[in-house]
């Protein structure tokens, strides 16, 4: 099973913790491109290496997605979670 991150609250919270031993199949876990985005703005650089952090076959073991604004994820990623004022 994947699990999907589509707010940065969670994925900065398992950045903290994050451990560079830790050994996960890839795409593990499925983030959204805005939170991807943001792991520019981590000055730790956590969220960077938990972003970066690959499987023992070398897949990427956080896949990034873009969500389409006219999709029903749309609808809840960018009128409820990331409203624009």
């Amino acid at each position: 099973m994947t699990a999907w991150v589509v707010d940065d609250g969670p994925f900065g919270d398992l950045a903290r913790h994050f451990n560079s031993a830790w050994a996960w199949p890839g795409s593990t876990l499925c983030i959204v491109e805005e939170v991807a985005l943001a792991t520019t703005q981590d000055r730790s650089g956590r969220r960077a290496q938990l972003l970066s952090m690959r499987a023992a076959n070398g897949d990427q073991c956080v896949q990034i997605e873009s969500v389409p604004v006219d999709s029903a994820a749309g609808e809840f990623l960018y009128s409820y979670l990331r409203v624009q004022t």
